[in-house]
Formats: structure tokens, sequence, C-alpha cells
């Protein structure tokens, strides 16, 4: 059950992403990343401080929520909650892991591309 909602909240969050990415697509930065990656951000803060503040009404409504439905629509909301959380426990851990976290993430994209060129040359 728990799989199907997390699903169920994936498929709404995808769709979600694309219409607003679509929407924003040119306005600030290609595709509308920048706008979904945010706004997706604030979603999650808003839906943490909810839950961790009045509790979930339950263990599905969170599944479904944030890691279905937000995770969907950006899993950078994912990585904003997670950086927050370990910046509030050890501040140099989450300084650390959201540092390495962008900069491997953009040389792991460019080492992706790299070797695709690499395996297309004869």
């Amino acid at each position: 059950m728990h799989l199907l909602l997390i699903g169920v909240g994936g498929f709404i969050g995808s769709v979600l992403r694309y219409l607003v990415g679509t929407q924003f697509s040119g306005v600030l930065v290609p595709g509308g990343t920048f706008v979904v990656n945010i706004v997706g951000c604030f979603c999650m803060g808003l839906a943490t401080a909810f839950g961790d503040t009045r509790g979930w009404p339950s263990r599905e409504t969170h599944l479904l929520v944030t890691t279905g439905l937000l995770g969907g629509f950006t899993t950078f909301s994912a990585f904003g909650q997670e950086a927050i959380t370990l910046l509030r426990v050890d501040p140099m851990k989450g300084t650390f892991y959201s540092v390495v976290h962008v900069v491997l993430g953009i040389a792991a994209v460019g080492v992706g591309r790299a070797l695709y060129g690499l395996a297309l040359r004869p």
C-alpha cells in the first residue's frame, strides 16, 4: 500500500513538474527547473514543519506528500530537507553534505555526457 501511495503521489508530482516547468520555461532559466526546485523546497518546508509540529495524520499521508508528491515534483526538495536536518545537528556535516552533493551531482552529469560522447566515437 505504501508503494502505491508513493507511486500515485509521484505521478501527480511529475505531472505538476511538467506543467509548472513549461509555464516558466525560458522565463528565468531554461526548462523552469529553478522555479520547480524552489517551489518544491518551499512546499517541503511547509509540509515537514507541519508534520514536525502537528504530527502527520498517518504514515501513509507522510509518504504520499513528501516521498510521492514532492519527490515526483522535485528530488531537490528532499535534498533541501536532508541538508536542513544535517545543518541543525552538525553545521559542518551539513555544509559538507550540501557542497559535495551539488559539486558531485554536476560532475556526474559531466562524466556521464563525456562517457556517452566517447562511446559514440569510432
